[in-house]
Parts: structure tokens; C-alpha cells; sequence
């Protein structure tokens, strides 16, 4: 999570992937709509409709992907709530212990 290459390539692929979606929603995607002219009655509420199963879409995807990608810490904590913490859980927190990364960042 800490290496230095692999956030340099997380953060090219975002912006390249940022500003192609930025181009395509600011530029391309007006420009296809001119054809059309005058906005109908009918094609402006189909403009809206899309508008709003797009938000409903990013709330649900904002809302479950950082559930479904911490499910498993998520449960750990639970299971330890619940005192039923098992043994293979509470080995992984000490395999991090261990962990030369973060042995750097101790002897600092």
C-alpha cells in the first residue's frame, strides 16, 4: 500500500482516467447533444431521467464499495464485538507486526 511506484502509477492511471471522463462529460457529451436542437418537452425529461439514475448509481457504488473492500476488517470487527474473534484473524494483525515497512517508520 506504501510503495512509492505502485502509488505513482494509482495516481497515473486516476488522472489520465480523471481528465479523459472530464473531456468526455464537459466537451464531447454537450457537443452530441446540439443535433437535437430546441430540448423537447419529452427529451429534456429523458436528459433528467438519466441525470438521476446516474446519481442513484454513484450513491449506490460510493456507498457498497468501501463495504465490500473492507468486508473482510469489517467482519473481524464484529467477530471480536462479539467476542468470537478467531485465531486466523488476530494472526494476520501480527503478520503486519512484522512487516519491514513498518519497521522503517519505528526506527525513525
Amino acid at each position: 500500500d506504501k510503495d512509492p511506484k505502485m502509488l505513482a502509477d494509482a495516481y497515473k492511471w486516476i488522472t489520465t482516467r480523471g481528465w479523459i471522463l472530464t473531456i468526455v462529460l464537459v466537451v464531447i457529451w454537450p457537443l452530441l447533444s446540439i443535433p437535437a436542437g430546441k430540448f423537447t418537452k419529452d427529451y429534456f425529461a429523458f436528459w433528467v431521467l438519466i441525470a438521476i439514475a446516474w446519481g442513484f448509481g454513484a450513491a449506490i457504488i460510493i456507498t457498497f464499495l468501501p463495504i465490500l473492500e473492507s468486508s473482510e476488517e469489517l467482519s473481524s470487527v464484529i467477530l471480536g464485538m462479539l467476542g468470537k474473534e478467531t485465531a486466523s484473524t488476530e494472526e494476520k494483525y501480527l503478520e503486519k507486526d512484522d512487516d519491514p515497512v513498518a519497521e522503517k517508520f519505528d526506527e525513525a
